[in-house]
């Protein structure tokens, strides 16, 4: 993830850079990471030169939502083996490193209710971050999210996509009362989307609701237009786990300018993660 402004500006004054500086000069101001886990994960920041680190719910984080009867029906039917009964072992494993100054931050655990199969054993849930752009009045809102797997939770798809919704639900209630609804937002996690139908209409649904205006996405936004974007990124693009949906504003409007994939397999085609890492270029534009 880079947001960017006045983006041939930035080109011509990359150019002139040495090439220590221009390696470096590739690293996105922005990086939304889910799983970090680790302290080695977390410390990916750090290794960076991230100025600015937050994370996401802690372990002990609890959402107070209340559930209604078909939420209880549902905790009802936990399951001690599959994770869903032991209690949070993990904290959310959200990060957001950035260049650009971090003004403001919040956090949202998910409700107990809303998890299925192993995937209860972490914290999960949603970070935002309102970060100030260099050049720029209007700031950004940068958010990531982890949501509930679907066959490797463990649990029959009918259980996992029950949590999913509940889930989105609580995204969306999360946004709707951030109270930063006057910033164009940029929506980057692993949204367990994939190929099921059900999920697709649910997470269409959900995100019709949660912004003003329309949420659009950065694979779909360059790969509709044949231009600036990397045949490395068709593999991501089919799984469909790995989002980054922007919105734009009265304030500010957001454009993305190409997918570049950094981080993907290795020269004898090995994968380094079991997703790829790749990073979306936003310009930045403000209303006058």
């Amino acid at each position: 993830l880079a947001a960017r402004q006045r983006p041939d500006r930035r080109f011509s004054s990359h150019r002139r850079q040495s090439a220590r500086d221009a390696r470096r000069s590739a690293q996105p101001h922005v990086v939304v990471l889910q799983e970090a886990f680790t302290p080695d994960a977390k410390a990916i920041g750090v290794a960076g030169g991230y100025r600015y680190r937050v994370g996401g719910p802690s372990v002990a984080d609890r959402n107070p939502a209340a559930p209604d009867a078909r939420d209880r029906g549902f905790a009802e039917q936990a399951s001690w083996f599959r994770g869903e009964a032991s209690g949070k072992l993990v904290d959310s494993g959200l990060q957001i490193f950035s260049d650009y100054p971090i003004i403001a931050v919040r956090r949202m655990p998910f409700p107990a209710f809303a998890c299925a199969g192993y995937d209860c054993l972490a914290n999960k849930g949603v970070l935002m971050a309102l970060i100030r752009v260099p050049g720029s009045a209007t700031p950004v809102v940068v958010a990531t999210a982890h949501f509930n797997s679907r066959h490797a939770s463990g649990v029959a798809d009918s259980r996992s996509d029950y949590a999913y919704r509940r889930q989105l639900d609580a995204a969306g209630h999360f946004l709707a009362t951030s109270g930063w609804h006057d910033y164009p937002i940029i929506f980057a996690g692993d949204f367990n989307v994939g190929r099921s139908s059900p999920r697709r209409q649910s997470f269409a649904t959900a995100i019709g609701r949660w912004w003003r205006g329309t949420l659009a996405d950065a694979m779909h936004d360059c790969r509709s237009r044949r231009s600036g974007f990397p045949v490395a990124a068709e593999e991501s693009f089919r799984r469909a786990k790995d989002w980054q949906l922007f919105g734009s504003t009265r304030l500010a409007r957001l454009s993305v300018d190409a997918i570049r994939v950094p981080f993907g397999r290795a020269a004898d085609g090995r994968m380094l993660s079991d997703h790829f890492g790749y990073t979306a270029l936003f310009s930045l534009h403000e209303h006058h």
